[in-house]
């Protein structure tokens, strides 16, 4: 664990002490400011929707609200320990940051997407002064990370994960557009067997398809014998 102090305008001074995780590229921040406590996990932003391996030169930055456990993948930020409190109100859920951006001027309070808890599983979004004194925690944190020498070996741990977990993803989608190929193959023989049994249908000439005309009466060369004639 190391730790750092800073002097941030606006919020005073900034105690952390932080932890890479070093498997999964995570650095978590266990914060103490005035009126601020709690966690912040920094890492690379995965991009899910691109289906596509992460770029490690990515600007794009994901804060989670609250401290990371290796192995463990939270799907509700409720359920992350140490969550934020920030001007006495529990913090819940993730920001995502551009250091393009950053570089150009300092977060403000609609970079940083602040939930409010409410109960275990509802939120509502916090305060504008809660953004505000946020922002400035969340800029000194990724600031730090961004410069950090070790920082472009975090961003490929965070890779390798990312990369990891999509291959098993892919594998997935290429199963289920395998089984679908099946599917279509089997219905594209079924038609083509039916069309091949239309054709030769189609195909037949006209005398054989029509009804079979009735066959003639012969005409008998006999006479017809004598009727019966009454009796006197």
């Amino acid at each position: 664990m190391q730790r750092i102090n800073l002097d941030i305008p606006g919020l005073g001074r900034l105690r952390a002490a932080y932890t890479d995780d070093w498997e999964e590229g995570v650095t978590t921040y266990t914060v103490t400011a005035p009126r601020v406590t709690g966690a912040f996990a920094v890492a690379l932003a995965e991009e899910w929707d691109t289906g596509r391996p992460l770029d490690p030169d990515s600007p794009r930055v994901r804060i989670d609200y609250g401290a990371h456990v290796p192995g463990r993948h939270y799907f509700h930020g409720w359920e992350r320990p140490d969550r934020p409190v920030v001007n006495g109100i529990s913090l819940v859920g993730a920001a995502y940051v551009d250091l393009d951006v950053m570089r150009q001027r300092r977060l403000g309070w609609r970079d940083v997407n602040c939930r409010k808890a409410i109960g275990k599983w509802h939120d509502t979004p916090a305060p504008q002064p809660t953004n505000e004194r946020t922002a400035l925690v969340v800029h000194a944190l990724v600031f730090h990370w961004a410069t950090r020498p070790d920082n472009l070996a975090l961003r490929l741990a965070a890779c390798r994960r990312h990369a990891g977990r999509l291959s098993t993803n892919i594998q997935r989608d290429i199963k289920r557009q395998e089984e679908l190929v099946a599917e279509e193959l089997a219905r594209l023989q079924r038609l083509r067997e039916s069309l091949t049994a239309a054709r030769v249908l189609a195909d037949m000439p006209p005398a054989q398809t029509s009804p079979a005309s009735p066959s003639p009466i012969p005409h008998s060369t006999q006479e017809a014998p004598p009727c019966p004639q009454p009796s006197a």
